[in-house]
Formats: structure tokens, C-alpha cells, sequence
């Protein structure tokens, strides 16, 4: 049968009432049930279950999700209805290693980027003995497992000669290596390193060795 519902002043379809109808109808009785319409063509909202075709658009799709949403099956990557994956979006991804020291390599099953930076041989391969230079800092191949750079020897050490007859030996003093200070080099005032190792002081005196060189 039908009826109009008072409460909320719709038409609505029913089947299988059982109770001898006087008047209103009890929506609420056991035997109470809303009955399917079939129609061809409806007009303005209906709210309910729908089956069929639906021309126009809904103002909601909250009751769905994409499992209930079937991928475009003529979709491609510029169609603009293709679903999202993470291994689509890796798989977008292009690594170029355009050479140059170093490497760059993508792995697109875990989207990593990885660098290396360049080794020792890579880094010293751009420079050429005696060509590359910084004053009297100079690169020698020969130096080293892949080559190195030198630096003058005037920088090293002071040239100086010094005679025995202006030498000052409380004025003048000797690096001498330590073994007693792990390996390193102290500077020693040169009449203390004479009275350690013997010699004379000054003149042609004395029998050590700082004697004999005249200290």
C-alpha cells in the first residue's frame, strides 16, 4: 500500500501490514516494512537504497571508499585516472649518472638516491706533476699510493751556514729527536747539549765531539 507519514511528510510504500488498518499506519509495528518502487524516470532527491542508472551528479560519497572505486581500466600515466601507488611513483623516477667523480646510483624498488663522492685516485687524477701548482707547493705522482703535493724545501728548513767561531752557544739552539717524548722534537739550547754529550766550550778544547767541532 501507501500512505503519507505525518512525521516527516513523505509518501511511503509499504508491504506486509498485517494489522487491520483504521486510520494511521504503525511504522513501527513488527510486520512493518518499506516495499521496492520500479519506475522509469524519477524527479528531484530520493533518499534510500537506488539501484540503477543515475544521471547527474551526487553531492556525496562518504559511504565509499577506493575499494569501492574500480581503477579507470584504459588508464595510463597521463590520463589523470590512474591511482596513486608508491611503486608508480618510484618507478617515475630516472637517475642519471652523467659522469664526473663520484657515483650516483636509484634504486627504485626502496627509492633510494645514494652518492658517492669521489675516491683518492679521482680526486688526484685532475692534477699533473709540475703543471698544477701553488707557488712552491708542487703535485708529484710519484708521491704516495695516487700522488701528492710537495712543498719546497725552503719552507722546510732555513739554510744558514754557521762558523764555528761566531757561534753563541747560549744563543743558539738544536732540534733534537726525543725517544723518551714519544718521537718528538725538542728544542735544546746548544752549551746544555754540549755539557750532555761532552766537549768543550769554545776554543780548540775538549775531546767530545762538540770539542772537536770547536764549541
Amino acid at each position: 500500500g501507501i500512505f503519507r507519514d505525518a512525521s516527516d511528510q513523505r509518501f511511503k510504500f509499504f508491504n506486509g501490514y498485517r494489522p487491520e488498518i483504521e486510520g494511521s499506519i504503525n511504522t513501527s509495528d513488527s510486520t512493518y516494512e518499506d516495499a521496492p518502487i520500479q519506475f522509469s524516470t524519477g524527479y528531484g532527491d530520493i533518499v534510500g537504497n537506488l539501484t540503477g542508472n543515475v544521471t547527474g551528479t551526487v553531492s556525496s560519497i562518504a559511504n565509499h571508499n577506493t575499494a569501492d572505486l574500480v581503477e579507470d581500466p584504459a588508464a595510463t600515466d597521463s590520463s589523470g585516472t590512474q591511482y596513486f601507488t608508491t611503486a608508480r611513483a618510484r618507478a617515475t623516477i630516472q637517475a642519471v649518472d652523467a659522469g664526473g667523480d663520484g657515483s650516483f646510483v636509484y634504486d627504485s624498488a626502496t627509492g633510494t638516491m645514494t652518492y658517492t663522492g669521489p675516491s683518492e685516485a679521482e680526486f688526484y687524477q685532475h692534477f699533473k706533476d709540475n703543471a698544477d701548482s701553488w707557488g712552491d707547493m708542487t703535485f708529484d705522482s710519484a708521491y704516495g699510493t695516487n700522488g701528492g703535493f710537495k712543498l719546497h724545501e725552503r719552507h722546510i728548513t732555513r739554510h744558514e751556514e754557521v762558523y764555528a767561531d761566531s757561534f753563541i752557544t747560549s744563543q743558539e739552539y738544536f732540534l733534537i729527536y726525543s725517544g723518551t717524548t714519544g718521537g718528538n722534537l725538542k728544542k735544546v739550547r746548544a752549551d746544555t747539549l754540549a755539557s750532555t754529550i761532552g766537549g768543550g766550550a769554545g776554543g780548540g778544547g775538549g775531546g767530545g765531539l762538540f770539542g772537536y767541532i770547536n764549541l
